[in-house]
């Protein structure tokens, strides 16, 4: 098993600390202080004016310094795969009072899941789409605009891992909010599942769709006529 001093140490390597073997017998302590002073020195040099924190640039180094992937997800909260966060998402939306659904089509797309209420005396419908890898979010734009034609709010959810990596291959990480107003954009939220937390954050602000009335409509019978997700 890989120790957090062996984590410490690969991060030190991968930043390009000039003397990682001199440090590999003392304290956590003085490595984490390593660790940010030559993180702090990746943002003092950084290109342009707008620069990256010096947690971030560790967090980014976790990501690159060829660590196992298990012990990347124990320090990101991350899952294995998308599939594993349709359950604690499932009980998240149902705690909200939500009636949920999964694989719901919605049309050239299918959201993984939609949870749906009656709030107060109006309906509302949460589409709701997961992601866990940088791949799979190539595609979120069609599936965002798909969803927003037909429920109240829409919520991309991903792990603190995935959403790092998206920062990462956008080229984002001196723009910390970035994602999150580009997801803005499109009429969707950005939540983010931390696995080893156990809990959901909203980082983006509330966002209604301008949804269709028609296409809403439609989506509000589908789901009334289906049996709700285990």
């Amino acid at each position: 098993m890989v120790t957090r001093k062996e984590t410490l140490l690969a991060i030190m390597r991968h930043l390009g600390h000039p003397y990682v073997a001199a440090y590999e017998n003392v304290s956590l302590e003085v490595l984490e202080e390593q660790v940010l002073l030559v993180a702090t020195l990746h943002t003092n040099t950084w290109p342009g004016p707008t620069k990256p924190h010096p947690v971030d640039v560790a967090l980014m180094a976790v990501l690159k310094a060829g660590l196992d992937d298990s012990l990347v997800r124990s320090i990101f909260g991350g899952v294995e795969k998308e599939e594993d966060l349709k359950a604690p998402i499932t009980a998240f939306l149902t705690a909200q009072g939500h009636k949920v659904h999964a694989e719901v089509d919605a049309g050239d797309s299918r959201a993984d899941l939609v949870g749906y209420r009656h709030a107060f005396f109006e309906r509302d419908i949460v589409a709701v789409e997961l992601k866990n890898e940088v791949r799979e979010c190539e595609r979120l734009e069609a599936q965002v605009a798909n969803y927003a034609r037909r429920a109240d709010r829409v919520r991309v959810v991903m792990t603190p891992e995935c959403l790092a990596r998206v920062t990462l291959a956008r080229e984002e990480l001196a723009r910390p909010a970035a994602y999150y107003e580009y997801i803005q954009k499109h009429q969707a939220e950005l939540w983010v599942y931390d696995a080893k937390a156990e809990s959901c954050v909203q980082l983006s602000p509330g966002c209604l769709a301008r949804f269709d009335k028609a296409d809403y409509n439609a989506m509000w019978t589908c789901l009334e006529t289906r049996p709700a997700a285990a």
